[in-house]
């Protein structure tokens, strides 16, 4: 059994809320996508994505399949949500090169399976550790890898939002995928920037562990990205196996 929480908020400097977020509580599946800023229909393209992987995973994946399938199942999703994107701005000029982020989960017996794409974010969180799953695909996360900077410095640098990989912009997508233990007690986040760009590793941490509903969990999240200042649409979706 599964419980799952999701919550997504404008912020208070955007005038519209291009992240989308689904989950299946029952089934142990979610996402949250979040529309690239500098493109245009952002929100379409967040919006077409989650609603081809909701469509995708809830007819062909179930909680008893294997590492291999899962990931197969989730991929091939996200390649599925790719070419609807980019068959959609084909046939409008002002959605033209639009694209979205996107973070997926599926929950199997004692194992998850993430897929990503972009710099929304998977965290795993147990009582006193919190880890980030996923690696962003942006220009900063490389000059974080090839040292040039360290990952404090990358949270201030003023090219932190570029991404150089979305769904959307380009027919040849790779999409990562990661896998692991999931014990009872343990919490698994999805989040787009608009959360983890304005709160520390430790913040996120404190609120998960603070032992408070899912649903009341996802609000506390949401409310101290917006008094961090709230610049960007803010989504997360937490699961918990009970």
């Amino acid at each position: 059994m599964f419980e799952f929480a999701g919550q997504s908020h404008t912020g208070i400097v955007r005038e519209h809320n291009e992240d989308a977020i689904w989950f299946d509580a029952d089934r142990g599946i979610a996402i949250v996508a979040d529309g690239v800023g500098g493109h245009n229909a952002g929100e379409v393209a967040s919006r077409l994505t989650v609603e081809t992987f909701a469509e995708y995973t809830t007819k062909t994946w179930s909680n008893e399949m294997s590492v291999a399938d899962t990931k197969k199942i989730m991929v091939d999703s996200l390649l599925a949500a790719n070419e609807i994107v980019r068959d959609t701005a084909s046939e409008s000029p002002d959605k033209y090169r639009m694209a979205t982020t996107a973070v997926a989960l599926c929950l199997g017996d004692g194992m998850y399976g993430i897929a990503n794409v972009g710099d929304s974010r998977a965290y795993l969180l147990r009582t006193d550790e919190i880890h980030q799953i996923t690696q962003d695909h942006t220009y900063v996360q490389g000059l974080v890898e090839s040292g040039e900077i360290s990952k404090a410095e990358a949270r201030q640098h003023p090219e932190r939002g570029m991404i150089n990989r979305c769904v959307g912009t380009e027919a040849n997508l790779e999409v990562d995928f990661f896998h692991g233990y999931f014990e009872p007690g343990e919490h698994l986040l999805l989040c787009s920037d608009g959360v983890h760009d304005l709160l520390e590793d430790q913040e996120i941490l404190a609120i998960v562990s603070s032992r408070m509903s899912a649903d009341d969990t996802c609000s506390e999240m949401i409310e101290k990205a917006i008094k961090a200042g709230g610049y960007d649409n803010a989504s997360v979706v937490i699961a918990k196996q009970v």
